[in-house]
């Protein structure tokens, strides 16, 4: 559809050879978030794995539900994170960090000490928070310029 060889910025190019061409403003935000350090990255990739490990049975799922309906938490679940949609990242590590405390006894009554361990970490939990901080900048920019008028030249 775009293509340099039969595309759009193909016939683009055949009116105007010095025209610059470069990935939609959200792509380019995709591809930041794939170069991230590899400490963040790391993680950004434990984060996910969390969440993958209660969202991923549903009896697990139920019974952290019923644990934050217990203590009073703001919300009762998760959010699964999906590579396909770059605005789940920022919305995944916000409520993780919102669930912390819930997160951290549901992993010790399920013996899942790797987890408990990353979670009381305070240099974990920093980077998490700093993660939190880059994607919600990076979901704020997005969301503001879509929209049916929107444009940002």
């Amino acid at each position: 559809m775009t293509g340099h060889l039969k595309g759009f910025v193909a016939h683009v190019k055949k009116l105007n050879e010095d025209i610059l061409v470069t990935h939609c403003f959200l792509h380019r935000e995709a591809f930041v978030t794939k170069f991230l350090p590899s400490d963040l990255k790391i993680v950004l990739e434990q984060c996910v794995k969390m969440v993958n490990y209660i969202k991923s049975r549903p009896l697990r799922s139920r019974l952290f539900s019923k644990l934050c309906q217990a203590m009073e938490a703001k919300y009762e679940s998760l959010l699964l994170h999906t590579e396909v949609r770059w605005l789940s990242r920022g919305k995944v590590i916000s409520r993780v960090l919102k669930l912390k405390d819930e997160m951290e006894i549901f992993f010790e009554r399920n013996k899942s000490y790797e987890f408990v361990h990353l979670l009381e970490d305070k240099l974990w939990c920093t980077k998490l928070t700093y993660l939190s901080g880059i994607f919600f900048i990076f979901n704020n920019i997005n969301s503001s310029i879509q929209g049916r008028n929107e444009n940002i030249l």
